[in-house]
């Protein structure tokens, strides 16, 4: 439908919160559905909580039944009791399935973890618990891989520690992580008959990603921001920032990316553009020249 002109899809997602018992002590609770504005249910949730230190559901047919746009929550506890100087470790999981990224064209390319994990968007739950069976294996690695540069001498603390933090930018600038065209041209049905085997093989398919040699078939295509500022994916003449990070750690990202530059430069845009410099119209992009940038949000 159309709300103050702006356009509003009916794309589906979820979210799911989960816990893991790591020992057989402790008891877990949750309310699938409470409504979030109601002060009885939040009242009787914090209460059982406070009076007993575990949850019970709350939700009945008014919060199933409510209107549309009611706020509703969901909560999860543990609970454990221990002895003076023992410890206990409680593993929570926040996962959220949002399957399409959206473009201000109105066009919706699928993300590429949807390949392993389907695109009907009902697949969070999914999602949170392989996240709950696999944290240990990521923990080992991102150890493993980090330690050995953490624990150089030879490298002033600042630097070793910036390496690491600075990488933030990667996930948190406006990425997208898309499925390439292959994919996206096949049915939701076939992606999810393709999620349900792929995912018993998800390392080996990680591991088929290391050796693409950048092939968008198998890869995908990653964009990233050029700043939250300027809205523009993968902006060539400041990619060597972030380049060093990616051919390091996603070789096939990066070698993606300059593909996709390299096919760029012989596009053609006919529109025109008024140049900021001198206030001129100039044609959008030339065939043979090199692209400043590989679209924007707002585009496509």
């Amino acid at each position: 439908k159309n709300t103050n002109e702006k356009e509003i899809y009916g794309d589906k997602f979820s979210v799911a919160i989960a816990a893991k018992k790591t020992n057989r002590g402790i008891e877990v609770s949750k309310s699938e559905m409470f409504r979030v504005n109601n002060s009885n249910d939040w009242t009787n949730l914090w209460n059982d909580f406070k009076e007993k230190g575990n949850i019970s559901e709350i939700s009945s047919e008014k919060t199933k039944s409510g209107p549309k746009d009611e706020m509703l929550g969901s909560a999860i506890c543990q609970k454990t009791t221990i002895l003076p100087n023992e410890t206990c470790q409680f593993v929570f999981s926040l996962a959220w399935d949002i399957p399409y990224a959206r473009f201000g064209s109105g066009e919706k390319t699928p993300k590429r973890y949807t390949r392993y994990f389907g695109r009907n968007g009902l697949n969070a739950s999914k999602i949170a618990t392989h996240s709950l069976n696999a944290y240990l294996r990521w923990e080992k690695m991102i150890d493993g891989w980090q330690r050995p540069i953490l624990n150089d001498l030879r490298l002033p603390r600042f630097y070793r520690y910036t390496l690491f933090n600075e990488l933030y930018f990667l996930s948190a600038g406006g990425s997208l992580w898309l499925e390439n065209s292959k994919f996206c041209s096949k049915s939701e049905s076939e992606t999810e008959a393709l999620s349900s085997k792929d995912n018993l093989n998800f390392w080996e398919y990680c591991s088929e990603d290391d050796e693409c040699g950048g092939d968008s078939n198998i890869i995908g295509q990653f964009l990233y921001l050029e700043g939250l500022e300027y809205l523009m994916y993968n902006t060539y003449d400041v990619h060597f920032y972030a380049s060093f990070a990616l051919i390091h750690l996603f070789p096939s990202l990066e070698l993606s990316l300059q593909l996709d530059i390299s096919r760029a430069v012989c596009e053609e845009d006919g529109k025109e553009r008024k140049m900021l410099s001198c206030g001129a119209s100039r044609q959008r992009k030339v065939c043979g020249g090199g692209p400043h940038d590989l679209w924007s949000p707002p585009g496509k």
